[in-house]
């Protein structure tokens, strides 16, 4: 269950930072809204996701 979560947390990261892209270069966002997405992405797969995953016995 656990692998399925992560998955699914790991393909909404990359379509949100693939709509912040396009966003960005359509003109909607601009680079500081573009840099906080990203920023908070960032949170989210380098310390949420390791913590989902568990620790390795």
């Amino acid at each position: 269950m656990k692998r399925l979560l992560i998955k699914i947390l790991s393909i909404v990261l990359i379509l949100v930072m693939v709509a912040n892209l396009v966003l960005l270069v359509s003109g909607i966002f601009n680079s500081l809204w573009f840099w906080v997405i990203i920023a908070i992405c960032a949170v989210i797969a380098f310390f949420v996701m390791p913590k989902l995953k568990g620790k390795k016995t």
